[in-house]
C-alpha cells in the first residue's frame, strides 16, 4: 500500500509544478525600471498639471498669523521615495519681487515610498508669522530611487489650484498671503 501512495504523491507534485511556476511568476518582484523608463516617468511627472504648490492657509480666524503651504506630486509607477522641500518667500517692496525668507529655514516634507502606478500625494507645512508680512512659497519636489535622486522640479505657489486638502477655508488656494496686524 505504501508503494502506491508514494508514486501518486510524486505524480501529483509533478502535475502541479507548472501551476506553481505560473503562480510564482505572477508574484515575482518587478524588475527595476530601466534608465529610459525612469527618464520618461520623471519627465511625465514634471509636466503634469497635477504637480503643484499653493498657499492653502492665510491668516484665518482658525489660523491667525499662519501661512500654510501645500504641494502635490504624482507617483512614477515604480517604488520611489518622494518628498518636498518647502521654502517661505517674503515680498521685497523695494525690488518688487519675492525672495527666500532667511529667518525661516526650508522644511523637508517626506511623503514616504510609493510603488503605485498611479496616484497623487500631498503634503504641507504651516508657519506662524508676526504681522505684517506678505509671503509666498517655493516647493522643490524630489523623487529618489534607492539613495539616488532621479528627479527634482521646483514650483512657485499658484492661485486657483483644485483638490487642495486641509485648506482653511475649504478649497482655498492662492499664490500669496498677506498677514496684517489686527
Amino acid at each position: 500500500m505504501r508503494r502506491a501512495a508514494l508514486p501518486t504523491l510524486l505524480l501529483f507534485a509533478f502535475a502541479m509544478s507548472p501551476a506553481v511556476a505560473r503562480t510564482a511568476k505572477r508574484h515575482k518582484q518587478p524588475s527595476p525600471p530601466t534608465k529610459a523608463e525612469i527618464r520618461a516617468a520623471v519627465t511625465k511627472a514634471k509636466r503634469s498639471s497635477q504637480l503643484w504648490a499653493t498657499v492653502n492657509i492665510c491668516d484665518t480666524a482658525n489660523h491667525p498669523n499662519v501661512l500654510g503651504i501645500r504641494g502635490q506630486l504624482p507617483a512614477l509607477g515604480f517604488a520611489t521615495k518622494m518628498s518636498m522641500l518647502v521654502q517661505v518667500d517674503y515680498y521685497v517692496a523695494a525690488d518688487g519681487r519675492f525672495e527666500p525668507d532667511p529667518s525661516v529655514p526650508p522644511v523637508r516634507v517626506p511623503l514616504g515610498t510609493r510603488a503605485e502606478a498611479a496616484g497623487l500625494w500631498q503634503g504641507g507645512v504651516k508657519f506662524a508669522f508676526t504681522p505684517p508680512a506678505v509671503l509666498s512659497g517655493t516647493v522643490t519636489f524630489r523623487w529618489k530611487l534607492g539613495n539616488k535622486v532621479i528627479g527634482t522640479v521646483t514650483k512657485l505657489t499658484a492661485h486657483g489650484v483644485k483638490g487642495v486638502a486641509h485648506s482653511d477655508p475649504p478649497h482655498y488656494s492662492t499664490a500669496t498671503c498677506t498677514i496684517n496686524a489686527p
